[in-house]
């Protein structure tokens, strides 16, 4: 089995995991990889954004064949119950900073694509039992928006935010393009600052530890 972790960027997990690696390049794309048994494990980085993580996704997909996609990085809070290093299990996402309300279509709604985009049960089982054995503790059933810009607050009146309890910048992008291809994907994010990102770059390093521990426990299982 091909199983893939997409993170936006290389500071949220550091470069002590990936010395544990395989590196190659393919058609220009620098892709990390580990070995266990059957089961081969991809980690590339997509960069920040809803087109970038579209076409890592995309290239996952049709260049190395992978059968489950887990997209885990950083978020910001919208809930004011989230906090610092809380860890998200999602269960659904949508756009933030979407309006084509003009054609008929909700607010946050791509045209001819569903409001929310749904993770994988099956992989959420699987993260529940990963984060379970780490004893760390993960919070389900996690609504997440998705937008091009971190939220400041001369700009988040502008934005479908108020059923959303996080805020990133990939999510929906990974879930839209997974489920066009009926792959299994599931996200993981983790609270790193209040959604402007004024906190972001203290906060990620101490997070970056804790994303390596959740994939080496999977690659290890």
């Amino acid at each position: 089995m091909n199983i893939a972790f997409v993170i936006a960027i290389q500071q949220e997990i550091g470069i002590d995991f990936l010395k544990k690696c395989n590196k190659k390049n393919i058609n220009g794309v620098v892709i990390y990889s580990i070995k266990n048994g059957q089961n081969n494990f991809y980690l590339i980085f997509s960069g920040v954004g809803k087109a970038n993580t579209a076409n890592t996704i995309s290239f996952l997909i049709n260049k190395l064949s992978v059968d489950k996609i887990i997209n885990i990085g950083t978020c910001g809070a919208n809930n004011k119950k989230l906090k610092y290093k809380d860890i998200l299990l999602i269960h659904k996402a949508k756009y933030t900073d979407v309006d084509v309300t003009t054609f008929g279509y909700k607010i946050g709604q791509i045209p001819h694509e569903p409001l929310w985009f749904i993770t994988s049960k099956k992989i959420n089982k699987e993260i529940l039992n990963v984060v379970n054995k780490l004893n760390f503790k993960i919070i389900p059933n996690v609504s997440l928006g998705t937008a091009d810009s971190f939220l400041s607050n001369k700009i988040k009146n502008n934005f479908s935010i108020h059923d959303v309890d996080a805020i990133d910048m990939e999510g929906a992008s990974c879930l839209q393009v997974a489920n066009k291809y009926h792959i299994e994907c599931s996200l993981i994010k983790l609270i790193a600052d209040n959604k402007d990102g004024n906190e972001w770059k203290v906060n990620t390093l101490s997070i970056s530890k804790i994303i390596s521990k959740i994939i080496s426990e999977f690659i290890s299982q």
